[in-house]
C-alpha cells in the first residue's frame, strides 16, 4: 500500500463528492463576502478623483474643521483642484497656520480663514453668512465635530439615583 492510499480513507466516490459539495457550500458565503468586499475596494483605488471645480462650475469651496486633520487635507485637495477655499475652524494657531501653508503652496488662489466656535447655543452660522455674503459657494464640506463631555459622570449618576428611588422607596 502506498503512502497516498494510506492517507485517503477507503470510501466510495459518492461520499467524497458529497463532502466536496458540503465544503463548497460552507465556503461559498465567505467567498461571496470576500469578493463583495474586494471589488469596491479595488474600484476606490483605481477610480479617478472627481474634479469638483469642473463638475459644479465652482470657484469657491467651504471646509469646516479645516484647522487640522481631515479638514486640512480636504482644503489642500480642493486647492489642488484650483478652488479658492474658505477655512472654517476654531480661531486658533492651527487655523492660521493652515491658511498660511495653503497660501504658500497655492499663491494664485484665495483663502479666507474664519474662526468660529461650534459650541451648541452659539450662532456660528451668522458669522459664516457674513464672511461669505459676497461669494457663491456651491461646495461645502461639513467636517467639524465636537465632543460633549461629562455625560457619564452626570447623567448616569442621575439615572442610577432615579432607578434606586423607584426600586427602594
Amino acid at each position: 500500500m502506498s503512502i497516498v492510499e494510506s492517507c485517503v480513507p477507503s470510501t466510495s466516490s459518492s461520499s467524497w463528492t458529497l463532502t466536496l459539495y458540503v465544503a463548497v457550500l460552507l465556503a461559498l458565503p465567505t467567498l461571496v463576502y470576500v469578493v463583495g468586499y474586494l471589488i469596491p475596494q479595488i474600484y476606490m483605488c483605481v477610480r479617478p478623483i472627481p474634479d469638483l471645480k469642473k463638475k459644479y462650475n465652482a470657484e469657491w469651496a467651504l471646509v469646516t474643521g479645516s484647522g487640522s486633520g481631515i479638514g486640512r487635507a480636504l482644503a489642500f485637495t480642493l486647492a489642488g483642484q484650483g478652488l479658492n477655499v474658505i477655512l472654517v475652524s476654531l480661531d486658533d494657531d492651527m487655523l492660521k497656520q493652515t491658511a498660511k501653508d495653503l497660501q504658500t503652496a497655492f499663491p494664485k488662489l484665495q483663502f479666507r480663514a474664519l474662526g468660529v466656535s461650534f459650541t451648541p447655543g452659539i450662532d456660528y452660522m451668522k458669522k459664516i453668512r457674513e464672511a461669505t455674503k459676497d461669494l457663491d459657494v456651491p461646495i461645502i464640506f461639513n467636517n467639524a465635530g465636537f465632543m460633549v463631555t461629562g455625560f457619564l459622570g452626570t447623567y448616569c449618576l442621575l439615572f442610577c439615583g432615579i432607578v434606586r428611588s423607584l426600586l427602594f422607596p
